[in-house]
């Protein structure tokens, strides 16, 4: 039986001391509640305010930051499931855009992941799009959109993002709308960066009104899956609000350590400000 959230029970029992210093609620979480190097007292952080907080998270069945993308049993029963798949394998070890007859005829037959990979290796072969459209160029990325499209119908998460990413280079009133539709479906199924994707889409998607609090909503859903890039903007969108300086920086700070360079400056603009 998969494991929700709120069965977790390591915050009300433990903490763990790392050799660096950090304190952490468990083994798997990716954010240090606090450091004994910094001064932090263990007592003090069990009692404090950010273990109090987790509690409260897991008690309403939320993903809190400091365990955004952890692989223990909780938090993976919300990630999608591993797409990686024998032909795929196979496709990553021939020449970039060659297809296989058998991953060919597979796809024909309907198979998700031959689908998925043909679909791509279309997508690469067709390349970047040139400045003058070629009527290769049109048919390859026809073909690929419709493999990507029939995938995604198989609930691909992977062929879902790939096909909303594709739409969504393209920045057409014509097609935001259902690149849109790709993304969000692909970030429901628990694909993290889909989530990101879709709330770009609302707020840089021609047509599709700059919905700035539903993106919002969107970058903080893909962020509790593991992709730091969903803190780092939900953090530039609030750092311009002067009530939301201190959870801006705070956000700011979670993608900073998660690797998001871009953080860097947005933490300065704060510290300037």
């Amino acid at each position: 039986m998969a494991h929700e959230v709120r069965d977790c029970r390591w915050p009300w029992n433990r903490l763990y001391l790392h050799a660096n210093g950090d304190i952490k609620p468990c083994c798997y979480a990716t954010s240090p509640v606090g450091n004994v190097m910094d001064g932090d007292k263990p007592e003090e952080i069990w009692n404090g305010k950010e273990m109090q907080e987790l509690r409260q998270y897991i008690v309403e069945n939320r993903i809190h930051p400091v365990c955004a993308g952890a692989g223990c049993s909780f938090i993976r029963s919300r990630m999608a499931p591993d797409e990686e798949t024998a032909s795929q394998v196979v496709y990553r070890k021939v020449p970039e855009g060659v297809v296989l007859p058998h991953t060919e005829a597979l796809a024909k037959l309907g198979q998700r992941d031959a689908l998925w990979t043909l679909g791509h290796s279309l997508l690469e072969k067709a390349g970047q799009r040139p400045s003058r459209l070629t009527m290769r160029f049109v048919k390859d990325s026809a073909l690929a959109y419709l493999w990507l499209y029939r995938a995604s119908r198989k609930r691909s998460e992977l062929a879902s993002y790939r096909l909303a990413l594709s739409l969504f280079e393209w920045n057409s009133r014509l097609v935001n709308g259902f690149a849109f539709s790709r993304a969000k479906q692909a970030g429901e199924s628990g694909y993290a960066q889909a989530y990101i994707l879709a709330g770009r889409i609302l707020i840089e998607g021609k047509g599709m009104g700059h919905k700035v609090t539903e993106a919002k909503e969107l970058f903080r859903k893909g962020a509790e899956l593991g992709d730091p890039m969903g803190y780092y903007l939900l953090g530039c969108i609030l750092k311009t609000d002067p009530t939301q300086v201190e959870e801006a920086r705070k956000l700011l700070t979670l993608a900073k350590r998660r690797g998001v360079a871009e953080a860097d400056a947005a933490l300065e603009y704060l510290q300037a400000a």
